[in-house]
């Protein structure tokens, strides 16, 4: 999952799959984006808007959801999770966006790739919001992105408005729904 990363990184992975194949460097729970990436571009393919909700109540539900960055989360939520909030994660799923490469070499990066092992191979995109929310009082999709209510945590990407204009024949995602919300990575060759 991309949705638990520090907004500046998400900016990172997005505007690097606009300008080629952004490579990563992955190791032991641990990503970052690259100033590095290989030629090459992303085809998108649509699908029937899939939304879904998930609730996760405990520390522990976090970390194994959100390996990369749960544990911050945790930190930020420990004592609220102890008296019953939860972490409340909306998804709408447009699309998928796949690289024109099946693999990438060493050779074929540029910038600065000393520590690259990982390029972005598939997105899934659409928009999300994660709030805080409370046990056993599981929101529908729209409640979540809508809710104005002041909140411990407030993360959101895109808009649930733009995904409704989301058609599976689209060539492209509508403007504001068009986040990466998971992403498949590939070794570096």
């Amino acid at each position: 999952m991309v949705i638990d990363w520090p907004m500046e990184m998400q900016a990172e992975l997005e505007m690097g799959m606009k300008s080629g194949i952004p490579a990563l460097h992955y190791e032991s729970g641990n990503i970052k984006v690259l100033k590095c990436s290989a030629d090459g571009n992303y085809s998108f393919t649509g699908v029937s808007r899939k939304d879904q909700v998930v609730q996760l109540a405990t520390s522990d539900e976090i970390t194994a959801n959100f390996p990369g960055f749960g544990s911050s989360l945790v930190k930020k939520l420990d004592v609220e999770l102890k008296k019953g909030t939860t972490l409340d994660i909306a998804m709408v799923v447009i699309g998928r966006s796949s690289a024109s490469k099946s693999s990438v070499k060493k050779a074929d990066l540029k910038g600065d790739c000393t520590s690259a092992t990982h390029w972005v191979r598939r997105a899934t995109l659409g928009a999300y919001s994660m709030k805080t929310g409370s046990k056993g009082q599981v929101k529908p999709v729209s409640d979540i992105f809508a809710q104005n209510k002041s909140t411990s945590l407030s993360v959101q990407a895109g808009s649930i408005d733009a995904c409704g204009s989301a058609s599976p024949d689209a060539k492209s995602p509508p403007a504001q729904c068009s986040s990466a919300m998971r992403i498949e990575l590939n070794p570096v060759e």
